[in-house]
């Protein structure tokens, strides 16, 4: 495969990100709908998979085993506490106009610069030799590619190979990401055409590693009885990924799993595409399985990989690191090759543009800045500029990165694995997390005390990782391995104070966390807070508490600076157009009156600093305000009662809030209690109407058959007595309508006096059914009881129980079906005083919403389960007042076609003290 065919597919894979990042960035507006979605938030995310995942763990696995799976481990636990953690750091950063980790750690801090460059410091010697780590991986598949061709065996260590080849690509990255990263000056506005590319490249190098998975899967498969099996289990290098991973030390698995959970928030890429780039907190919550997800199919393959790797590369002296790009040339797929290649590229590139463009952030921002800030004449030169001078300094920073790394990758990297460099960086980020998580959680945390921490795990990270590779590449002496550093035998940097047994990244990792966390708590436990440092401790710990009431940070300047001054200053950043469309808006939201050479109002003076924070950071942001105002300091007495005050105000938003969600919920019973008093007198009006025409309907007939009798004498006797008989029974029945209709308002009233005797249960029963016994006949029902062996003397009211019964079984008659319909009568004993009658029929059955309903003497008329009502309606509500009457209850359960059961507890007997 030749250099200039492989070298023009690079090109032109770099040319089509460019094509993708252009239209997304043209035409953001009509497609922020498909890319502002959590599964582009969660692929973004995956820049976490760089190079080091694409080749570099094969490589380790081919060595160590499985304990390359501890990163992606911790990584998985990180984003599943994403929702929690991440959502406040996000919260935090939109309130702040956050844009850099180092902006996150000053702004806590009192917007303190010192720190901010502490921080961006550490990120930088962190992170160069890990973007130094991605250049080695593209100029190390590219070389290998083309040597493979003649000579699959020849090693390259020692080589100095196409070298050019990779400053070309470096020069292309710079390029692209000053384009798209350095185009807006304020650095909190979202980039969609470079979270578009990443997302792209994070599907890329998936499907890459997948398909070469497949190809190892396929292989094996198709020599499963060749004697390359037997290899696989007798050759040393295949047995060592089983071995090696048996005996790991778990101390190493917890180091590795840790240095995965704390730096997916604190690597400055995830920091920027994780919280800086994210535009909806809820795209955290899919992000939480999406992502492990991802890593779960990037990894599944990383074991066959090795192990077939081992078998046919190791004796030709390929080391693991090429296993996955050397693979396919190895069985002449060479239209694989070329994938592969582009998906270790699409590892490689995401990551160092993402984490360039951070680092620029941070040098200009925490570093540069501050220093041109701090000095009187250029700091007066600088504001009667405008941001061009800022795009150069980030442009410049941008360059000069790419070439350290670059520079770092010809003379260090070429002898150091992948994985090693990776593991070394994030040790060194992972000196952020203390000060960074502790941050949004504990008030006492200060200044001195995030110093002090930072730098002495600084400290011991580049002396327990960084100085052994200066050591390897003879820059200082083997010496300071052997006897220690000027000969004291517990400064060895692998053996710091006489520890032994650790590997290097677990015994770095150990010590300079533990030496960072005992400082941060120590110091700051001893040494006193400024007033800034509280309120922003406040503003960090509380945040989802107190976010409303401190948006207006009045109580942070107290300076004297004209408004046609701070709008210059604003301006000179943003433009004057711009500036004064913000300006504008912000006093007329809020209701300042000002005036042109008037005083700006202490909200303006913040307005302007927040907005500056958004395009310099919050530490210079400060300075820069303060270079032009003369700003009165706020002791801390009179910070702690504004705060005070702030609490009280907080605590009173909440009881209104409080009474206001009661007055709600009033106003939600009160309209359900007019609904419910519309629908009773939708119903009484309906109950009225049946009830009328039942009434109307028997004398209807009376009038009519007295009518036939009247005109009609010539009726033979028999048709007169028929007519006769007729009018008598409707005359029952209206009768029985009356009664039922009085005899409810006096239950209801509570003016009945029950008529109490002694009686048999079963004689009640006998009576009931034998009043029943002609419906029964006509629809062929079987109704069955256990009185023979339950039956039970009562005390109560007997024309009234069995005016109850006679309700119920009439009831369970109406609504089974002819022929099969069947009927229980069954007594309990609950206790000695008490009895229950359970009453089960198996018709049709009520809907569970309305069950509670069929004993209102309305419900009928509103809710009949047959098609024509039959009865006045009445029925279920006598039944109820009459064992109200008599101090019991009734209730029913029920399921639709499968009947209904009713159940009636009583007392034995009446207790007449009670009414």
């Amino acid at each position: 495969m030749s250099y200039g065919f492989l070298l023009f597919v690079s090109i032109a894979y770099l040319s089509f990100l460019f094509f993708i990042a252009f239209v997304v960035e043209k035409y953001w507006h009509k497609s922020a709908r498909f890319l502002n979605t959590s599964l582009v938030y969660s692929l973004s995310l995956c820049a976490y998979c760089t190079a080091w995942t694409f080749y570099g763990s094969v490589g380790r696995a081919s060595v160590t085993g499985i304990d390359f799976l501890g990163i992606y481990i911790g990584a998985t636990i990180a984003v599943f506490l994403l929702p929690i953690i991440g959502r406040k750091m996000i919260r935090i950063t939109k309130h702040e106009k956050i844009n850099s980790v180092a902006d996150f750690i000053s702004s806590r801090y009192g917007k303190n610069t010192s720190i901010g460059a502490a921080v961006a410091l550490l990120a930088v010697f962190s992170m160069i030799p890990y973007i130094g780590l991605q250049l080695k991986a593209i100029s190390k598949s590219f070389f290998m590619i083309q040597t493979a061709q003649g000579a699959i065996s020849n090693a390259y260590s020692g080589l100095f190979f196409h070298h050019d080849t990779t400053l070309l690509f470096t020069i292309i990255l710079a390029f692209f990401i000053i384009i798209f990263g350095t185009k807006n000056i304020v650095t909190t506005e979202r980039r969609p055409g470079l979270i578009a590319t990443i997302a792209f490249e994070s599907l890329i190098k998936l499907i890459a590693f997948l398909t070469i998975g497949v190809l190892v899967i396929i292989y094996f498969y198709r020599h499963w009885n060749a004697n390359v099996i037997n290899e696989l289990l007798q050759d040393h290098y295949a047995s060592t990924i089983v071995l090696q991973s048996e005996n790991y030390p778990y101390l190493t698995w917890f180091s590795l799993i840790v240095l995965g959970a704390l730096s997916f928030f604190f690597l400055p890429r995830q920091f920027h595409l994780g919280i800086l780039e994210n535009m909806d907190e809820r795209h955290t919550q899919r992000a939480a399985w999406i992502f492990p997800l991802y890593l779960l199919l990037i990894n599944l393959f990383v074991l066959p990989i090795a192990l077939l790797g081992n078998i046919l590369l190791k004796d030709k002296g390929i080391d693991g690191d090429s296993y996955v790009i050397m693979l396919p040339l190895f069985l002449k797929q060479n239209w694989l090759t070329i994938f592969v290649f582009l998906g270790g590229f699409s590892a490689a590139t995401s990551m160092i543009i993402v984490s360039t463009l951070s680092l620029a952030y941070m040098v200009s921002n925490n570093l540069i800045l501050p220093i041109l800030l701090s000095m009187n004449k250029i700091q007066n030169r600088w504001n009667a500029t405008n941001a061009a001078s800022l795009k150069v300094i980030r442009n410049i920073s941008i360059v000069v990165i790419l070439l350290i790394a670059f520079l770092f990758e010809i003379f260090i990297a070429e002898n150091i694995s992948l994985v090693s460099i990776g593991l070394i960086s994030f040790v060194g980020i992972a000196q952020l997390a203390p000060v960074g998580i502790l941050s949004m959680y504990w008030k006492d945390a200060n200044l001195k005390g995030a110093l002090w921490a930072i730098l002495s795990g600084f400290s011991v990270w580049a002396f327990c990782l960084i100085l052994p590779i200066f050591i390897n590449i003879n820059i200082l002496p083997q010496s300071i391995m052997t006897h220690g550093l000027f000969g004291f035998s517990f400064l060895k940097p692998f053996h710091l104070f006489g520890v032994t047994g650790l590997d290097p990244i677990t015994h770095g990792l150990l010590f300079s966390l533990s030496i960072n966390f005992f400082m941060f708590v120590v110091v700051s436990l001893l040494t006193q807070k400024t007033s800034r440092e509280i309120y922003q401790a406040e503003v960090f710990v509380d945040i989802f508490k107190n976010e409303t009431q401190l948006e207006e940070k009045n109580i942070s300047w107290r300076g004297d600076i004209s408004n046609k001054n701070l709008l210059i200053l604003l301006s000179n950043f943003l433009g004057e157009e711009r500036s004064k469309y913000l300006f504008e808006s912000y006093q007329n939201r809020h209701k300042i009156k000002t005036e042109a050479n008037g005083i700006a109002d202490s909200r303006m003076i913040n307005f302007v600093e927040q907005i500056l924070s958004s395009v310099i950071g919050a530490a210079s942001a400060r300075l820069m305000v303060e270079s032009v105002t003369k700003e009165m300091p706020v002791n801390v007495e009179e910070m702690l009662r504004i705060i005070r005050e702030s609490q009280q105000i907080i605590s009173l938003n909440k009881e209104l809030t409080k009474q206001s969600i009661e007055l709600k919920k009033a106003s939600v019973q009160l309209l359900q209690a007019n609904d419910a008093l519309k629908k009773i007198d939708e119903m009484k009006d309906e109950f009225l109407y049946t009830v009328t025409h039942e009434i109307r309907t028997p004398l209807t007939s009376i009038k009519a058959l007295g009518e036939i009798l009247y005109e009609h004498q010539d009726l033979t006797p028999e048709e007169k007595q028929k007519c006769l008989n007729a009018i008598v029974k409707e005359t029952d029945r209206l009768s029985l309508l009356v009664s039922e209709v009085l005899n409810l308002e006096k239950y209801e009233s509570g003016k009945y006096e029950l008529v109490l005797s002694t009686f048999k249960l079963s004689t009640v029963y006998e009576q009931t059914i034998e009043a029943v016994s002609h419906f029964l006949k006509e629809k062929k029902i079987v109704i069955i009881h256990n009185l023979d062996e339950q039956d039970v003397t009562l005390c109560a009211d007997k024309i009234l129980i069995q005016q109850a019964f006679y309700n119920l079984i009439t009831n369970a008659i109406k609504y089974v079906e002819p022929q099969i319909g069947k009927i229980e009568f069954l007594v309990e004993q609950l206790n000695p005083t008490q009895i229950k009658i359970i009453l089960r029929d198996n018709g049709k059955g009520i809907p569970l919403e309305i069950q509670e309903q069929v004993f209102d003497k309305f419900f009928q008329v509103k809710n009949q389960l047959i098609k024509k009502p039959e009865g006045s309606g009445l029925g279920l509500a006598i039944t109820k007042n009459i064992i109200t009457l008599h101090q019991g209850i009734i209730y029913l359960t029920s399921q639709e076609q499968k009947g209904t059961t009713f159940y009636i507890e009583l007392p034995l007997e009446q207790n007449t003290n009670e009414k």
